[in-house]
């Protein structure tokens, strides 16, 4: 990493102001989250923030779901409930 003239570390300028790694990650998770709501994907395939959503959900390591299964359950009303 570089370091500014001054001789102060350059990172929580590119980190952002105030911001720490937990911030960081929970900023990308709701952004998931936000998508997700947004989006469907092709048609029978759930789109990749879907898909990203149920994995950290952690439906796919409990479930071992399949791509049709990932589909299926996308497209179901209980899914975008979640998602509010």
């Amino acid at each position: 990493m570089h370091e500014s003239p001054l001789g102060r570390d350059n990172r929580a300028r590119d980190r952002g102001p105030h911001r720490s790694q937990e911030q960081i990650e929970i900023l990308k998770e709701l952004a998931t989250l936000m998508t997700a709501q947004t989006t469907r994907g092709r048609p029978g395939r759930a789109s990749v923030a879907v898909q990203q959503c149920m994995t950290q959900f952690g439906l796919h390591s409990d479930f071992k779901m399949t791509s049709q299964e990932f589909n299926r359950v996308a497209n179901l009303l209980e899914w975008t409930t979640v998602l509010m």
